[in-house]
């Protein structure tokens, strides 16, 4: 049988950060890794869903 090679993941330097930021729009919430331009996620706090299990 032939064994199944993962390729090696590299783990991310950067931190995960979130905030509610304020803009003329309202309220936002983001989500994003610091050493990057663009964020995971980027919402509306309206719009957003309390989580209970956060990990």
């Amino acid at each position: 049988m032939s064994q199944n090679h993962a390729a090696p993941v590299t783990v991310s330097d950067c931190e995960v950060m979130a905030s509610v930021d304020e803009s003329h729009a309202g309220e936002r919430l983001v989500i994003a890794e610091i050493c990057r331009d663009e964020a995971y996620l980027a919402m509306p706090t309206e719009t957003t869903v309390e989580v209970d299990d956060w990990r």
